[in-house]
């Protein structure tokens, strides 16, 4: 369904079973229509689309160089973290001394998302394969019965005219900047706070179609409010707060492309995608390990019986590597990459892999070649 925004505060644990509110996010469109710099349309969408999107499981936002970044999911958040943004803090409240001081918080939301056993907390990865076989159940429910899910008046059609919310940037970089603009500095003219707002255009050369929102992202920040757009899965408009409609903003309802989402469904997508949840599991194993100073298990490889075997034996393997990368490869139209795993800062993640030579398709891609 397109769903995303399941971090730690949309999920409750209840007993057994996992319940989940405010889903204001499902059918989330990706095929914004925008143009490059040469005047030709961009390819629309996200080309490498697998559970990790759904922010249910295990996944770190908001890296940076000097950060490991934060896991707000639905299955891996835990309290302690230290937040990577700096926050206003007021100091000598109620005094002639009071001021703002920029100070890093730590990330202490209740842990309601945890199922508790026995008065202790139950950690997913311990579970990994009873999840596994659960999406793999729910997922070949669909398949079989797929005709019936995608009918005119099945249960997809029902959302067509629900109202939806549409995530143009991440709630907490609103806001960061709406905190900022109670600081002292930005409150004395309003033409500092609104040179403080223009701070939204930073990222319109990297993404175009930011640009039609900067006029209402601003008035709504002025108000007070965190910006808010809407859509429907059947619409390509877009409405502001305000009710005012964007017309044309997406290339294709967000209805189309889960049904083509679930037209595609197949068995060697669903091992990408199961592949893809347990690496996730795996990184809360790893990071684990990494805290109490325990090595990685390795496995070694049995070495061949004769010298004269070793050039066979060294293909023979390359060659297994080559079809395991074959077969968990997410491919788009003349693109492919892979869910694999990162580590910054002495903590590992799981994502779809970046460019890069190390961990990245590059280096999948020259294996490949040679």
């Amino acid at each position: 369904l397109d769903a995303t925004d399941m971090h730690n505060e949309n999920l409750v644990a209840c007993g057994a079973d996992p319940v989940l509110i405010d889903l204001e996010c499902l059918f989330q469109p990706r095929a914004y229509a925008h143009v490059g710099a040469d005047g030709r349309p961009l390819k629309a969408g996200d080309e490498f689309h697998t559970v990790l999107r759904v922010g249910l499981l295990p996944s770190r936002s908001w890296t940076r160089a000097d950060h490991p970044g934060l896991d707000t999911s639905g299955m891996g958040s835990a309290q302690g973290q230290e937040l990577p943004d700096v926050e206003l803090r007021l100091e000598d409240e109620g005094t002639d001394r009071t001021r703002f001081v920029g100070r890093r918080a730590v990330f202490d939301e209740v842990e309601r998302h945890r199922p508790v056993l026995r008065g202790a907390k139950v950690a997913p990865e311990e579970h990994a394969e009873a999840i596994v076989e659960g999406f793999r159940s729910a997922y070949r429910a669909i398949l079989a019965h797929r005709g019936a899910f995608l009918a005119a008046d099945g249960p997809l059609a029902a959302f067509a005219r629900d109202e939806i919310r549409v995530l143009a940037r991440d709630t907490r970089t609103y806001a960061l900047l709406e905190d900022a603009c109670f600081h002292p500095d930005h409150l004395r003219d309003a033409v500092d706070r609104d040179a403080l707002l223009d701070r939204l255009w930073g990222e319109v050369d990297g993404l175009p179609y930011l640009a039609r929102l900067v006029a209402a992202e601003q008035d709504d920040l002025r108000d007070g409010d965190i910006p808010l757009f809407t859509t429907r899965p059947d619409a390509t408009d877009l409405w502001t707060s305000r009710g005012h409609a964007l017309s044309g903003f997406f290339q294709q309802t967000s209805m189309a492309m889960v049904i083509r989402q679930v037209e595609r469904l197949a068995e060697d997508d669903l091992e990408r995608q199961v592949w893809a949840i347990r690496a996730a599991l795996d990184t809360l194993r790893m990071n684990q390990a990494q805290v109490a100073g325990v090595a990685p298990a390795r496995r070694a490889l049995a070495a061949p019986r004769a010298p004269a075997t070793l050039p066979g034996a060294f293909l023979t393997l390359a060659r297994g590597v080559g079809d395991r990368l074959d077969a968990l490869a997410i491919r788009g139209d003349d693109l492919a990459s892979w869910v694999g795993f990162a580590e910054h800062r002495g903590v590992w993640s799981a994502s779809t892999s970046n460019h890069a030579l190390h961990d990245g398709s590059g280096g999948a891609a020259i294996f490949l070649a040679h």
